[in-house]
């Protein structure tokens, strides 16, 4: 009787050719995905960066009117499996919490990370944002004081650009980014804010509220 061979697996391949500019490079330079034969995305991760920046507009088109078109169908698929994809949310989040927050950290010294969280900061604190929070004591600071918001995202990201390299000696100091506004009475706008340390920040802040009181 001829013996029975057993068949290891085999090892996951060191490179891969990506099918967009036909370049073999590393595993490590293509995504991680499922879906596809070794679980790696087909284009390289330059490549496909380039195509989302190429693709942008049209791929937010998209996704706007596929939600519209099946917010129903969307609702109740979570409902039916909400407590399932919950479940494993939380599981993914505790196997996975230190890569998640070095990926949050990495993103947010970015000038889209960084751009994200200070407009919905903003939103929060001024009287006609979005979603003022009057909830909130470190909001109400400025809700009570009837700070707006006068510039658009924009706006806000174009001023982070212009201001990258001092935003990055901040971020390089280990001390992190407070947006200051210049004129404390007056609404947050692009040339009435600046992108400063938190301990400048609270140097500013004392030496405005001491001159308020000389005032």
């Amino acid at each position: 009787m001829p013996e029975l061979s057993t068949r290891e697996a085999s090892p996951a391949p060191a490179v891969q050719v990506c099918i967009k500019c036909g370049i073999e490079k590393p595993i490590n330079q293509f995504h991680k995905d499922r879906q596809n034969i070794g679980g790696r995305s087909r284009r390289c991760k330059a490549c496909a960066a380039q195509h989302y920046a190429e693709n942008r507009e049209s791929a937010a088109l998209y996704r706007k009117i596929y939600y519209a078109e099946n917010r129903e169908s969307e609702a109740l698929y979570y409902q039916a499996h909400k407590d399932k994809k919950q479940a494993y949310s939380k599981l993914y989040h505790i196997e996975h919490k230190q890569d998640i927050a070095r990926r949050m950290v990495k993103h947010s010294h970015t000038v889209a990370g960084y751009v994200v969280r200070l407009w919905d900061s903003l939103n929060r604190r001024t009287v006609n944002g979005s979603h003022p929070r009057y909830d909130a004591p470190q909001c109400c600071r400025y809700l009570d004081r009837g700070i707006r918001l006068e510039m658009t995202r924009e706006d806000l990201t174009a001023k982070v650009e212009e201001n990258l390299a001092a935003i990055q000696a901040v971020w390089a100091s280990g001390e992190s980014v407070h947006c200051h506004r210049i004129g404390p009475s007056i609404h947050y706008s692009a040339d009435n804010i600046v992108f400063v340390s938190e301990s400048k920040h609270h140097k500013l802040h004392a030496r405005q509220r001491t001159h308020n009181e000389d005032e």
